[in-house]
């Protein structure tokens, strides 16, 4: 062939000039002797040497090497495997031949610039093929490149460059290794797991699971082509893992499609479809499997300056969405980006949502057994950013830690934070324990606490706006209501729900509304003035567009909603008339400061409080449920060794709130 080439394409011009030649690799597997090289009149010497022997080379019809059999073989197979015709053969056996005889390739490299219909002509005269049947197998759309057989280089120009050896099979294997279905089906795909969980465990998709299951099932009966699904969701959600579920639960064979090769580099998206379409070939001929292609984005996501690899294979991967014979699942985390066109193809498209509460709760426990105090288990659970995937690997590691020094939470709580810091995500604070204990005759309220609490606990349905100074109880009192009501509480906070870029926040918050829905939550918005502010006061449209979907959502919002705010006078007018209830949370009474005075003062180990004590503490008008909290925090690293001191730090707390010089100047 390389003779054939110098003879008849002038490769012979090009490679050899006056006393030189230009590649080394092509001289030495011609067995040109190096001395060769200085002689005048090179390329006549070398015509002369080689001529002969094209001449003879040219006359025999039968070409024998043993080195070369197990190749022919496996030709052979792959042709009866995937039904490939001659002309594909060929096309593939010269490919090859560039591949592993680096003398070969190198004639190429010495030729001028030729496109894909002059290298297609060549190939054609090369190969002795009609050019039609050439031009076929030189197609995008062939079963060669489709297949990942052979592959195309970035903007090509050379003949090589048009029928680059694909990656789907190592060329030195294929030399020396009998082929089979088996091997090929182990190149393209991965075989899955098996599933740690049930059906049962993901009861919380409701119906969306049960029409998933038996739509597959008639279709897997029916041998229907053209079933896909896709499920997407934030990572960590369980979507791989609810695909092995569904297979599983169908008795069905699920193989992954891999994104990752032996030697852990990244495959390229296009080298992932081309395994998709072989594997659907292989797959074909049973009716039990069920393929899975993972991590799609770089599949069908496409940027401001250029097209998706599905865009630029549109027909290809529209014809593999309607008539794959062999049920896909695809994964996603997201499907920003994905062409309308595709997104109509999919049977079934399902956002994966978060784990209820109640059930991450059950997964903690499963996972810790008893090293996890019941408090813990559902400060962890309550914590969105904390995915099943997340849950599992840390306290896989916290399980396999003994720190005298230190507890199980604490060890947990560190590993936590260490992944949600690396992903910029808001750390998870401690549990407060130590708390000062909650009592509704310690809540001083304009309305009637007692009797607002028992109608909540019937109806657990309201949305009650709860306003006044800081540290009088109105978070606390939501959160004491939800464990009255066994009922998970869903807290925001400004910093859980305000994103940087626009729509981030209105996006934020809808997802806290849906989240609390979906989990059956207390839904409480701590300083609520952050996202209900007045809109007169709005200069740029999306401080106006926040409000409008924090009001959107509250008015459509079925369950229970508790809102604090210190600033009451700031909020959008249209935000209070959608709140049932406006509940003030004011100053302790003196009785109640009193009272609380006492209760705390003995948990402290300070004894029962005198009559001079009491006075004191009736004069401190500004105490709160806070202050008191705030005091006793302070108790835990710097003790009071006697009640005055502890009096003292009350007072403290009183006089550094700005009414303190109010009050003052009133009564006196």
């Amino acid at each position: 062939m390389m003779l054939k080439v110098l003879f008849e394409h002038r490769g012979l011009e090009a490679i050899f000039q006056e006393s030189r030649w230009k590649s080394n690799e092509v001289a030495s597997a011609l067995g040109l002797p190096s001395k060769l090289e200085r002689e005048e009149n090179l390329p006549e010497l070398v015509k002369q040497l080689l001529l002969p022997r094209y001449k003879k080379l040219k006359k025999t019809t039968v070409f024998s090497d043993k080195d070369w059999l197990q190749t022919e073989e496996n030709l052979a197979k792959l042709a009866q495997i995937l039904s490939l015709n001659a002309p594909e053969v060929e096309v593939l056996r010269f490919s090859l031949h560039l591949k592993i005889e680096s003398g070969f390739e190198d004639v190429f490299n010495y030729f001028s610039q030729k496109n894909l219909a002059q290298s297609t002509d060549i190939l054609a005269e090369l190969l002795n093929l009609p050019r039609e049947s050439v031009r076929s197998s030189l197609k995008k759309s062939s079963k060669l490149f489709q297949y990942g057989l052979l592959n195309r280089a970035y903007n090509p120009s050379d003949i090589d460059e048009f029928i680059e050896w694909g990656e789907i099979l190592d060329p030195e294997d294929f030399l020396l290794s009998p082929i089979s279905e088996e091997k090929l089906l182990k190149n393209s795909v991965i075989l899955s797991d098996q599933p740690k969980l049930s059906l049962a465990h993901f009861y919380y998709l409701d119906e969306n699971l049960s029409v998933m299951q038996h739509y597959l099932q008639r279709a897997v009966e029916k041998q229907q082509k053209g079933v896909n699904f896709l499920i997407y969701g934030r990572p960590g959600t369980g979507k791989t893992e609810l695909a092995n579920v569904l297979a599983n639960s169908l008795n069905l064979t699920a193989y992954n499609i891999a994104y990752m090769d032996d030697d852990g580099d990244v495959i390229r998206a296009e080298n992932r479809l081309n395994h998709c379409r072989l594997s659907q070939t292989l797959l074909e001929r049973s009716q039990c499997n069920l393929l899975i292609f993972d991590e799609i984005e770089d599949v069908f996501a496409n940027s401001f300056f250029d097209r998706s690899i599905a865009q630029k294979n549109k027909a290809w991967l529209n014809q593999l969405l309607e008539n794959n014979a062999v049920p896909i699942i695809w994964l996603s985390n997201s499907v920003y980006g994905i062409d309308e066109a595709f997104l109509r193809r999919f049977d079934f498209i399902l956002e994966m949502p978060e784990l209820p509460i109640k059930n991450k709760a059950e997964l903690i426990r499963s996972l810790v057994g008893d090293k996890l105090s019941e408090a813990y288990v559902q400060h962890f659970a309550q914590e969105r950013s904390l995915t099943p995937a997340i849950l599992e690997r840390a306290i896989k590691v916290a399980n396999q830690v003994n720190f005298v020094d230190k507890n199980f939470a604490d060890i947990l709580l560190n590993l936590f934070n260490q992944t949600l810091q690396s992903q910029r995500k808001v750390k998870i604070q401690p549990l407060a324990e130590n708390k000062v204990s909650y009592d509704l005759d310690w809540v001083s309220c304009q309305g009637n606490i007692h009797h607002i609490s028992e109608g909540l606990k019937r109806n657990k349905k309201g949305r009650i706006c709860c306003y006044g100074p800081a540290g009088t109880g109105k978070t606390a009192w939501a959160m004491w209501l939800a464990e009255q009501l066994d009922m998970p509480l869903l807290l925001k906070q400004g910093s859980d729900l305000l994103d940087p870029y626009v729509g981030g926040t209105e996006k934020k918050i809808a997802q806290a509304f849906e989240q609390a829905k979906s989990d059956n939550c207390v839904l409480v918005f701590d300083e609520v003035d952050s996202f209900l502010f007045s809109r007169d006061g709005a200069q740029r449209s999306w401080e106006r567009s926040q409000v409008n979907e924090m009001l959107t959502q509250i008015e459509r919002f079925d369950g229970l909603l508790i809102v604090s705010t210190n600033l009451i006078d700031l909020l959008d007018p249209a935000a209070l008339r959608r709140f049932d209830l406006k509940l003030k949370f004011d100053y302790l009474t003196p009785k109640q400061r009193q009272d609380f005075a006492q209760n705390q003062a003995e948990k402290l180990g300070l004894g029962k409080l005198s009559e001079r004590d009491l006075h004191f503490i009736e004069c401190l008008n500004l105490l709160t449920p806070g202050d008191f909290a705030a005091v006793a925090r302070r108790h835990q690293f710097s003790s009071f060794e006697e009640t005055k001191t502890w009096l003292n730090a009350l007072q403290e707390e009183c006089q550094i709130k700005p009414q303190f010089n109010q009050t003052r100047r009133i009564g006196f």
